[in-house]
């Protein structure tokens, strides 16, 4: 983590009761923010801490108006579907020769 903020990355910790359950990893990007990873701890997963850790980035991190910008691998069928319920939607897919 220490090697991304050497560089145009910012990082968000989220804690509950003093204990770091998420952290967002993201830059300044055309018209908006790109998240380049969102982590939450496997513990503390399906309680509502990332909806609630994304609704509090989104209202301190994004200006309002602005876009955030993110990537999923295709295989990843519960990142899919958590950015979905978060009303993202697909706007590209990426190949790569094996």
């Amino acid at each position: 983590l220490v090697r991304w903020l050497a560089g145009d990355y910012e990082a968000v910790i989220f804690e509950q009761r003093g204990e770091p359950v998420a952290y967002a990893l993201f830059r300044p990007d055309e018209g908006g923010v790109y998240l380049r990873q969102f982590f939450v701890a496997r513990a503390q997963r399906r309680r509502g801490i990332g909806r609630e850790a994304m609704r509090i980035f989104r209202e301190r991190c994004v200006l309002a108006g602005a876009s955030l910008s993110l990537e999923v691998l295709t295989h990843n069928e519960r990142a899919l579907a958590f950015w979905r319920a978060l009303g993202m939607r697909e706007h590209a897919i990426g190949f790569r020769a094996p």
